[in-house]
């Protein structure tokens, strides 16, 4: 009688020490950038699919005749010819990263993806400060533009006056002041107006001596004045006696 049994399975003895003979981990910080990392893999995937097979024996006629071509310039020409230059594989990535990568949704309109300089161009004077960031040349240039901007702002208004003037001599309910002078002028001419002139009583007395002076003078005018509101009064009782007795 025969069983098909199950064939016993054994695990393989392997040493420990083959795991680590497989990888080679590098523990190491890499010194490349991840766009030198991404420009490498690149060429490498190009390079892959754009090498072909050449024949051993077409390269080396490649450099012999390279070496005699240039052994027949050097006796060919009086002046000394640098060897060619070889050409070199190398990418050039104008492009923004996020573009490269195409990271970007694809629902996004490029409008959106503008920069904010790209959009709307830059100030002249420089970016908007707040009062805090300003410094004192800031603080001085505001200061002579809101300076000007004050005068012609009054030189404007001033020659609005002056065409006014000019259109209507006397506007309505209202005198200019070359007019209203004149007016003033003939009127105390004529004698029916006169000017109050400035004849030094307001000024500020500088001495004790002249603030007194000018004290003991107001109480002698203020004792005249006494007296004569009472002679006024005195006439007027003495006149109204007359009358009665009359």
């Amino acid at each position: 009688q025969a069983w098909d049994d199950v064939v016993r399975k054994e695990k393989p003895k392997e040493d420990a020490f083959e795991y680590k003979k497989r990888l080679t981990l590098d523990h190491e910080k890499s010194k490349l950038s991840l766009a030198e990392i991404y420009e490498q893999e690149y060429i490498k995937l190009s390079q892959q699919k754009t090498e072909e097979e050449e024949n051993p024996e077409h390269v080396a006629i490649q450099k012999m005749m390279d070496a005699l071509f240039l052994k027949l310039d050097a006796l060919s020409n009086f002046h000394f010819i640098p060897k060619p230059p070889v050409p070199e594989i190398k990418v050039v990535s104008n492009l923004p990263a996020i573009t490269m990568e195409e990271v970007a949704p694809v629902s996004v309109s490029d409008a959106a993806l503008l920069a904010p300089e790209e959009v709307k161009e830059k100030n002249k004077a420089g970016d908007i400060k707040t009062a805090a960031e300003k410094t004192a040349t800031d603080k001085k240039r505001e200061r002579r533009k809101k300076k000007l901007r004050k005068h012609m702002k009054l030189k404007e208004k001033e020659k609005r006056r002056r065409l006014l003037e000019k259109s209507s001599a006397q506007p309505a309910g209202k005198l200019s002041k070359a007019s209203a002078s004149e007016q003033l002028r003939q009127l105390t001419r004529a004698g029916k107006a006169s000017l109050l002139k400035d004849e030094g009583k307001d000024r500020a007395l500088k001495s004790s001596q002249a603030f007194f002076s000018k004290l003991q003078d107001q109480v002698k005018m203020h004792i005249s004045d006494a007296k004569k509101t009472e002679k006024k009064k005195k006439q007027r009782q003495d006149l109204s006696v007359h009358k009665l007795k009359l």
